[in-house]
């Protein structure tokens, strides 16, 4: 399928300066704060033309200049107009706009080698062409008599942001840029000399939560599971595609495997199948959501924690990035909470319901259950007998069931008091009566 990201990459080896020229943009890139390390990518022109146009202030002069793709103009020959001589409008177009394709403003450089101070007028008016994405039709944004202040040091850049010219802070499908009415005050100064559109990087927030699924008992077991949701929010304005989230492995601390989030509903495929359904536009949300089997060691610790990671790229493969938090804003580690819960079942079974007579020995078993979802030591059995004679007396303790994982359950000896009995086993308990003549009679 068509990708428009690598459309515009593949195409821009063709329009790029030459040596000398990325050399000196590279040296001006990093000698300016404004740009540091959240500058995108700048965006060069399809195509270029240059008309003349009427010079607004006296002895503005105007190289004869040729323009390139990227709106760089080279001082081919000195051209200084006398007033109401032509000076120069430039446009700027760009084919195949798309809508995913975000700028927020108009890079600027001044002319090469000069500093100029507010008493030297540089200003220009500008035009932008775009696709208004709410409406689909065409629109325009304009600024008037648009100054590009003062430069610290020689080919410092400034940037124009749409949001200054009264516009959003970030347009998409551009058309064209157009450049009119350059003035200049200074004897031998252009107003500018190289313009280039600008991108800032994607940002992106990722929130996760997660709940554990207790069977319905309200008790977490072991085997049971925990889901874990990852909502991942555009909080920029420019379109993120491709969006991934991935568990830290590095600070998970359940000691089963790592949970994998899996995409579960919102994102869409706007690069036309160039990669998973999970591209979202400013304001748009993609879930994502993994399942996790609580172990008893994690029960044993009472809690889980852990965090994950969300990564994009935008229009022009810059990347943006987000580590979970438990809202937009901060980095919180999710904590799911497992409740201790100490809980036992105790069932008592005869060894014979039959009618008995006087000295007949019943034999009662006691099956004791650990329905809780930790370990209880010291477990003993009482029996509230209603005979006439002394009350059974449970013990000969015994494991009955041993539920995985086997051998957590241990006595070290048949005391009628059980050591340690872990959740899901069953140990049982014996204990004798001796029927009495009383008994007999009052039909206990």
């Amino acid at each position: 399928m068509f990708d428009p990201r690598a459309s515009i990459f593949n195409g821009l080896s063709a329009m790029m300066p030459s040596s000398w020229f990325l050399c000196l943009l590279i040296a001006v890139i990093l000698s300016c704060g404004w740009m540091g390390a959240a500058q995108a990518a700048n965006r060069f022109a399809d195509s270029v033309t240059e008309n003349f146009v009427p010079v607004r202030y006296p002895g503005a002069c105007i190289p004869d200049v040729a323009v390139s793709s990227d709106g760089d103009i080279s001082n081919n020959a000195g051209y200084c107009p006398e007033p109401g001589q032509p000076t120069h409008e430039i446009t700027m177009s760009f084919a195949n706009p798309n809508v995913d394709e975000y700028y927020h403003g108009v890079v600027v450089w001044s002319n090469s080698g000069s500093i100029y101070t507010d008493d030297e007028l540089r200003e220009f008016d500008i035009e932008i062409d775009y696709i208004d994405t709410g409406t689909g039709l065409p629109a325009t944004l304009s600024g008037d008599n648009v100054n590009i202040g003062d430069t610290m040091s020689a080919n410092d850049p400034k940037l124009v942001t749409f949001a200054s010219l009264g516009g959003p802070s970030a347009l998409s499908a551009i058309t064209a840029v157009r450049i009119t009415d350059l003035k200049s005050s200074g004897p031998d100064e252009t107003a500018f000399r190289e313009v280039q559109l600008q991108s800032d990087p994607p940002e992106i927030s990722l929130i996760k939560t997660g709940a554990a699924n207790d069977g319905g008992d309200g008790i977490v077991h072991a085997g049971d599971t925990i889901t874990y949701t990852y909502t991942v929010t555009n909080t920029g304005d420019v379109t993120v595609f491709n969006i991934a989230v991935n568990e830290d492995a590095g600070t998970f601390t359940g000691s089963g495997p790592t949970p994998n989030p899996t995409l579960s509903s919102g994102g869409n495929d706007y690069d036309s199948g160039a990669g998973t359904p999970t591209d979202i536009r400013p304001g748009e949300s993609v879930v994502f959501e993994a399942t996790y089997t609580v172990t008893q060691a994690d029960i044993n610790a009472g809690l889980l924690v852990n965090q994950a990671d969300t990564d994009g790229t935008d229009f022009h493969n810059e990347p943006g990035s987000d580590t979970s938090g438990t809202a937009t804003g901060n980095d919180t580690p999710t904590t799911v909470g497992i409740p201790e819960s100490t809980q036992l079942s105790i069932s008592k079974m005869a060894d014979d319901d039959t009618e008995r007579a006087v000295n007949d020995v019943v034999t009662y078993t006691y099956a004791i259950t650990n329905t809780g979802n930790v370990s209880i030591t010291d477990v003993t059995v009482s029996d509230l007998h209603n005979g006439s004679g002394p009350p059974p007396i449970p013990a000969s303790e015994t494991l009955a069931t041993d539920a995985v994982p086997l051998g957590d359950s241990t006595d070290a000896a048949s005391n009628g008091s059980w050591d340690t009995l872990a959740p899901g086993d069953i140990v049982n308990f014996t204990g004798t009566y001796i029927v009495t003549q009383t008994d007999v009679d009052t039909l206990q």
